[in-house]
């Protein structure tokens, strides 16, 4: 699975405290990403893939504007577009959000992503969602309006009624809420947990890098889940390529995506014939982090890997030393004839 997607999340702060923010971001979060280390970050995805994409996230990506632009420029000089995630919450008036998109589409932004449902409603009000729409709308922009969904909850088409219908380059949808970081405190009953006895789900994102404010990458956005599996490394000590290069020679990386998660259910019973992955979550990356993350079932996984990986070596190590006194043997009967 070739890179070609480089997410970064540019910033923790955010004006909005919704109780399903998986990143836990709010207006008492500061950080931010150093510009010189995110242009750093741009120049080594292009040198991996030139055909790399840019994604900016957050928290909401708008609190650092000047920051966002000024990356976007470095990506734009090496032909590389971007997209960006937005509240909508900063388009005060149609004319504002056309302005402040304007000015990223001149350097490359080419998708607007709009977060808008139940929990984003208490502190962004539909006026706003549909400025940022109209603005981009006018601007030839694409504009994707995503929400995260309970069994109580509703998406962006029923908050914004018929305003939706027949916008051109517009795309509505929805995901299950992914219960990490404040939403762990959503009660499970409303989760929009489903059984998957008999699927095998893979990995959505296996060509993503991402990487936080504090350097740490990631091979996706782990739906905020921030865990030590899937942390490969800080970008700020080790180059973008030889952290891609480890994920990819990791075996739960490998199997996740090429082979989907019963393949690895597979190897872990190996060893613990007993263990039975989930087969009640949300989504992909909910499973993911039932079986990678923190907890009994990852150490088990953990465990069965690295016994996994070093029976492989040791049949790799077999078959060689076979073939070496093959050899010998070999060369031993060609000097007496």
């Amino acid at each position: 699975m070739q890179f070609s997607y480089l997410a970064l999340r540019i910033t923790d702060t955010c004006p909005l405290e919704c109780a399903h923010c998986c990143v836990e971001s709010g207006p008492w979060r500061t950080t931010a990403m150093d510009l010189d280390d995110a242009r750093s970050y741009v120049r080594q995805a292009h040198a991996i893939n030139p055909r790399s994409v840019l994604a900016f996230t957050g928290g909401e990506p708008f609190t650092r504007f000047r920051l966002m632009r000024d990356i976007a420029e470095t990506a734009f000089e090496l032909g590389m577009p971007h997209s960006t995630i937005t509240s909508a919450v900063w388009c005060k008036s149609e004319a504002f959000a056309r302005e402040r998109l304007a000015e990223l589409q001149r350097v490359g932004l080419r998708l607007v992503n709009i977060s808008y449902d139940s929990f984003h409603e208490p502190w962004v009000t539909p006026e706003r969602i549909r400025n940022c729409i109209t603005a981009a709308v006018n601007l030839g922009l694409p504009v994707s309006v995503l929400g995260s969904q309970t069994r109580e909850s509703r998406g962006p088409a029923e908050l914004l009624g018929g305003f939706l219908d027949g916008l051109p380059g517009v795309e509505v949808g929805y995901g299950p809420v992914q219960p990490n970081g404040r939403a762990a405190l959503i009660p499970p009953e409303s989760l929009l947990l489903e059984d998957r006895s008999g699927e095998n789900p893979h990995c959505p994102t296996p060509q993503q890098l991402l990487v936080e404010t504090d350097g740490s990458v990631y091979p996706c956005c782990s739906a905020g889940g921030d865990y030590r599996t899937l942390r490969l490394g800080d970008a700020r000590e080790t180059a973008l390529a030889g952290l891609r290069a480890g994920v990819e020679q990791q075996a739960w990386f490998r199997i996740i995506t090429e082979h989907g998660f019963a393949a690895l259910e597979q190897i872990v019973r190996r060893y613990y014939p007993e263990v039975r992955f989930p087969t009640t979550y949300t989504y992909t990356c909910h499973l993911c982090r039932l079986v990678l993350g923190e907890g009994q079932l990852s150490a088990i996984v953990q465990d069965a890997l690295a016994r996994y990986e070093a029976d492989r070596i040791s049949e790799t190590l077999g078959v060689w030393g076979k073939l070496q006194m093959a050899l010998a043997t070999s060369a031993t009967a060609g000097e007496r004839s």
